[in-house]
């Protein structure tokens, strides 16, 4: 239970003025826009405004905008819309083209279509453009006439388009995109090596068989939905809702098991990849170690490049994605402050769109699986000032199948194994499904001894090895057609004998020359090997949601002393202070030597707000389940005349009159765990003004 008491002469009157007690309102709006590359093409865009209590001319607010994941529509953020408007945000929710009965077909995400669409409804946020109703609002913060405060949040094909509208938009004020990709080309038909950049590959890939399949069949199904609703012939034919070049491109990879040139710049075009220079704004990433469609290793090429340009950018490892994951205390929709990403983002979009609270600190977070918790995740959170958090620790594959410490220990030796078409069986990535077993004769792999103690792995693992394929050897001037297809992934042995592969996670690759060492990155993974267990690296030509092999040949992986193959393994260092005690309620590591410096926290952010309340401490930490603050003593018509208390978004406390002034002290905090306290005032002249802090039990 929390009460609140104040120290003070007067008495405090439980009421506060109407517009801070109202409920916000929900306006269903259609808006026509113009898209494509030449500005010639006419869509009608489906969305619903969240107003808060008390928004206006005289008293505006910042707002967010959001849209949804693929196949979905604006309907999927009533909750969160009504959430943050309750917290006095408007907040625009949309349907995006192609989808929750918005028209034109799907583009995937590219700027020229999904990013102009979204662009003008930050023109309607900003008062200059009206809705088919005529709606204008004038009730958004502006930064200069026309610009007004704004953000956005939302996951997936929802997150993607933040980064397409960022792209072409510099009134965009902060963005917030999960779960969603760095260049589609990789999340689609994916190649882990020669990178060209971050994810971006010079060999063609290795298609998907099961995520594009998928997409496929709800972009269709969608389709036919929309035809009927709507009445819409556009969305009849053989490619009913996708654009021809994607259905072109989608059945072109599919048969060959690569993407062509042109599917490659479709691809690409709709990636932030390509236009990555022009994300200025803050951005916090937050990306599903349970997810083989956006895997780790794109928000890590988003992050570094951001990161490398000087774009403020925070980055987390949540548990749940496209794969599912979902532990439980990660986000709610409803309740923001009760889980620790949903609290993140509330606290991020509080600094840099109404400049309060602490500023959110740039650094990496990675949820810990194996560490136990109650109710919000944050304990299990770790977290470092930045990307890499680990060291790199090598071991050599010797033999025919031994994983060894030292590079003295490696013996000659060789594993041989065959590709051949069409077979199956190494599983792994098909979408939220176990791994199958391994195809008999395409496989090698390599095993360290058991571990003497755990060994917590956060970060991508890289695999170094030599091979011996004659066969593609000859072929592979030829074309991606003829090259050598190889899968990999590392397993965590139990003393028994039992595999486990961490959240279903491989690594596809097309070799560009088999005749010199590859170097293969593994999938970003954040998991403890424990005490007793085994790290083994296998390596096949076949796996049964990939394209696999179009050759049949031999494939030898040689062990030799002279040069060895090796597997280097980011190992997390050492706990750098109490569980809980990193801001939000996370828990602190070490960064590996050398590591690159902290970003400033809250860079990029503009100038601050008035402040409603003073708090008494600047510790995050609060002892004996108290936190006291100030109603801030603000002159004129910006004094104070009423306010709010909120712990975790539940009001605890109304308060208005001449006692507002004195000393405020909240006791009976939370337990344990992390809670945000925002004070919330109405002051004489009708404006509203915002003070928050979060604190955590100690």
């Amino acid at each position: 239970m929390l009460m609140l008491a104040a120290v003070a002469l007067t008495a405090l009157a439980a009421t506060a003025s109407p517009a801070l007690a109202a409920e916000p309102t929900k306006k269903a709006l259609t808006f026509d826009v113009v898209v494509g590359p030449q500005d010639d093409t006419e869509c009608t865009v489906t969305a619903n405004l969240f107003t808060p209590a008390g928004a206006s001319k005289d008293d505006p607010v910042a707002a967010v905008m959001a849209t949804n994941g693929f196949g979905g529509g604006k309907s999927d953020y009533d909750a969160l819309g009504l959430a943050y408007a309750k917290r006095g945000y408007v907040f625009l929710a949309y349907s995006g083209l192609g989808f929750g009965n918005s028209g034109c077909k799907v583009t995937l995400d590219d700027p020229d279509w999904d990013g102009k669409a979204g662009s003008q409804l930050v023109s309607f946020l900003a008062g200059t453009k009206a809705a088919n109703d005529g709606t204008k609002i004038d009730f958004v913060r502006a930064d200069a006439p026309g610009d007004p405060r704004a953000g956005m949040i939302g996951g997936s094909y929802g997150g993607q388009i933040q980064f397409a509208i960022a792209g072409i938009d510099k009134r965009l004020d902060t963005i917030v995109p999960s779960i969603t990709w760095n260049d589609l080309s990789y999340s689609l038909v994916p190649n882990n090596t020669d990178f060209e950049r971050g994810v971006t590959y010079r060999t063609p890939g290795v298609t998907k068989s099961d995520w594009p399949a998928l997409f496929t069949a709800l972009g269709l199904s969608v389709g036919f939905q929309q035809a009927v609703q709507n009445q819409d012939p556009s969305h009849l034919g053989a490619c009913p809702n996708f654009t021809d070049q994607v259905c072109t491109s989608l059945v072109t990879s599919a048969s060959t098991g690569y993407a062509d040139e042109a599917t490659l710049a479709l691809l690409r075009h709709a990636s932030v990849a390509t236009y990555m220079s022009k994300i200025k704004i803050p951005t916090f990433l937050s990306q599903g170690q349970s997810d083989t469609l956006f895997d780790i290793q794109e928000a890590v090429a988003t992050y570094q490049a951001l990161r490398a340009q000087g774009t403020p950018v925070k980055m987390l490892w949540r548990s749940s994605g496209h794969s599912g994951g979902n532990i439980g205390g990660e986000s709610n929709s409803t309740n923001l402050e009760s889980a620790y990403e949903s609290r993140m983002a509330l606290e991020w979009f509080d600094y840099y769109l109404r400049g309060i609270g602490d500023p959110p600190t740039l650094d990496f977070s990675f949820l810990r699986d194996w560490v136990k918790y109650e109710g919000d995740a944050a304990p299990a959170v770790g977290n470092t000032r930045g990307y890499p958090a680990s060291r790199d620790e090598t071991v050599f594959l010797s033999g025919t199948d031994q994983l060894v410490p030292d590079r003295a220990g490696v013996k000659p030796g060789s594993a041989s194994f065959a590709a051949a078409p069409g077979a199956t069986g190494t599983g792994g990535a098909a979408i939220a499904q176990p791994p199958a077993g391994n195809a008999a004769g395409t496989t090698a792999s390599y095993t360290t001894a058991p571990l003497t103690e755990d060994v917590d792995v956060v970060g991508v693992p890289r695999l170094t090895v030599k091979l011996d394929a004659p066969t593609f050897a000859e072929s592979q001037a030829q074309g991606p057609a003829s090259k050598l297809v190889l899968f990999v992934k590392l397993l965590d042995v139990d003393a028994s004998g039992a595999e486990v592969l961490p959240r279903n996670q491989l690594s596809a690759v097309r070799v560009a020359d088999v005749t010199k060492p590859v170097e293969i990155e593994l999938p970003g993974i954040a998991h403890r090997f424990a005490k007793g267990h085994s790290m083994r690296v296998v390596i096949a030509t076949s796996n049964s949601t990939n394209h696999g092999n179009n050759l049949a040949g031999p494939v030898t992986v040689v062990a030799d002393p002279a040069a060895p193959s090796t597997l280097t393994i980011p190992r997390l260092g050492a706990q750098a202070g109490p569980v809980g005690s990193a801001p939000s309620g996370t828990t602190p590591f070490a960064p590996p030597a050398g590591a690159p410096a902290a970003q400033p926290a809250g860079s990029g952010a503009r100038a601050r707000a008035l402040t409603a309340a003073s708090f008494s401490t600047n510790k995050r930490c609060v002892k004996r389940r108290a936190v006291a603050f100030r109603i801030v003593r603000h002159a004129g018509s910006n004094r104070a005349a009423s306010a709010v208390v909120t712990v975790n978004g539940k009001t605890v406390r109304k308060l208005r009159g001449a006692a507002l002034p004195a000393k405020v002290r909240l006791e009976r905090m939370p337990k344990r765990g992390a809670y945000r306290v925002q004070v919330t005032v109405k002051t004489v002249g009708g404006k509203t003004l915002r003070s928050a802090r979060t604190f955590r039990a100690c």
